[in-house]
């Protein structure tokens, strides 16, 4: 493979925690950028550990793919975060159900609640890592109205969902950091969610028109953007509405400029609406991944997306993979 490629979220992190963090026991693959996604307090560790151990600085891994070489590490972008499927086990019987008269709304998550959050220690853990490691991600995180509980056999609690995502979501601003979100049949959620927040910046644009012309207003509006939202926003693996997505990027500049949608074999190949989906998100932020477990995965799914990608755009494979490594490289750098 001699294309380069950004594996832009994968969960590699657990094949390394089979290995015990042993090197000599994993190939490297020919997809030397990737980022590395956290899906829990209990797989942090390795993220860090596997990180730590195995990453290259991009420079270097970017000149090895140039050489088709097998002996250099990857550059492994790390990313902490909570999953909608880890929350019920991660807070426990009792203080998740002490989220269920929470709305089950992003938007409507009282301040107090959210207060309550951070003073747990898994959200003094996941910004103490974030801290340490300066390009490290908020994800994955997300909502899901469809998985349930394999040993309940009941759907993970929503309003748990929408209270730890929110407060995630906030961490990310606090630390100015890029999102992955995991979002399965709560697309209408999340839409609400940042047409909420547009809605807030149009209003502060309406009173910055109110007054004298100045220069400084596009600026102003942009900083308070970024009390709102992330710098980047991906909709990792994106199986909603292609409508949602087309709404999505059409909301004010400084709103829509900061999202991607990423796509992968694993999830969504087979999807009768891929190619709806991937005309619905403009070419400069799309993204593609594995969303795989092992790096003895990663380059026959990665070359396989970005087939169908191209196929779906109209373009040769060639011509695609720069564009999306430089949309990989603009998300999280």
């Amino acid at each position: 493979m001699a294309t380069k490629l950004f594996d832009v979220h994968n969960h590699a992190q657990r094949q390394w925690a089979q290995v015990h963090g042993d090197r000599t026991r994993i190939t490297l693959p020919q997809t030397r950028c990737m980022c590395v996604m956290g899906t829990s307090p209990e797989d942090w560790a390795w993220v860090q550990s596997m990180v730590e151990q195995l990453s290259a600085p991009l420079s270097t891994a970017t000149a090895s793919m140039d050489h088709e070489s097998h002996d250099s590490p990857p550059h492994l972008v790390p990313a902490f975060g909570v999953h909608p499927w880890r929350i019920e086990r991660m807070l426990g019987d009792k203080d998740c159900a002490a989220l269920h008269p929470v709305p089950a709304s992003v938007v409507m998550t009282p301040p107090e609640i959210r207060a309550q959050l951070t003073t747990m220690s898994w959200y003094q853990r996941l910004a103490q890592l974030l801290d340490s490691h300066p390009h490290a991600i908020v994800g994955e995180i997300g909502l899901d109205k469809s998985a349930r509980n394999r040993d309940t056999g009941s759907v993970y609690p929503f309003a748990a969902q929408t209270a730890v995502f929110r407060v995630q979501w906030e961490l990310a601003i606090a630390k100015q950091r890029p999102v992955s979100i995991h979002c399965v049949k709560a697309g209408s959620y999340l839409l609400q969610f940042i047409q909420t927040l547009a809605k807030d910046w149009q209003r502060v644009k309406k009173l910055h028109r109110a007054r004298p012309s100045s220069s400084s207003t596009a600026a102003a509006l942009r900083a308070h953007a970024n009390t709102l939202l992330p710098p980047k926003i991906m909709l990792h693996s994106y199986s909603g509405s292609p409508d949602i997505l087309r709404q999505l990027f059409q909301l004010p500049v400084d709103i829509a400029s900061r999202l991607y949608a990423s796509f992968s074999e694993a999830v969504n190949r087979r999807s009768p609406q891929l190619p709806e989906r991937i005309h619905a998100v403009p070419l400069d932020r799309l993204l593609i991944e594995t969303d795989e477990n092992s790096l003895d995965d990663i380059d026959q799914p990665m070359e396989a997306i970005l087939h169908e990608v191209a196929k779906v755009r109209d373009l040769r494979p060639s011509e695609l993979a720069p564009a999306l490594f430089a949309n990989a490289c603009r998300f999280y750098f």
